[in-house]
């Protein structure tokens, strides 16, 4: 439901409410070490995302298609969050946005995030 959101949301160039827009783009470079994500080897390319009360588990989806990782879900990841940033690495995006739904995330491997409710 949100990639569709998305390709309408991008084409509009302006997202209407639940709407996803993520773009790539700018100079890939490493977090500063004091608000690094505390994971090996995720992606740090630059991100914006517009969303307004939208599904986590459909938004931690899309962030892992969009950092090339595969994601596996816990049961009681659920919720929704409204999240606007602009041009942030993602790998602190992705940090924010567990914090801001009560989640955590264990990376299995190079390419796996296991997401599950903080606690």
């Amino acid at each position: 439901m949100l990639s569709m959101i998305l390709i309408a949301a991008a084409a509009a160039g302006e997202p209407d409410d639940g709407g996803v827009i993520i773009h790539l783009g700018g100079e890939v470079r490493a977090a500063d070490d004091a608000g690094k994500a505390p994971f090996a080897a995720l992606p740090n390319h630059r991100v914006t995302i517009d969303v307004v009360e939208a599904d986590v588990g459909a938004l931690l989806r899309l962030m892992a298609t969009n950092g090339d990782l595969n994601i596996v879900l816990a049961d009681g990841v659920a919720g929704t969050v409204t999240v606007q940033v602009e041009a942030q690495p993602w790998d602190l995006t992705l940090d924010h946005i567990l914090q801001a739904a009560g989640l955590e995330a264990t990376q299995l491997g190079d390419n796996v995030l296991l997401v599950s409710p903080a606690g």
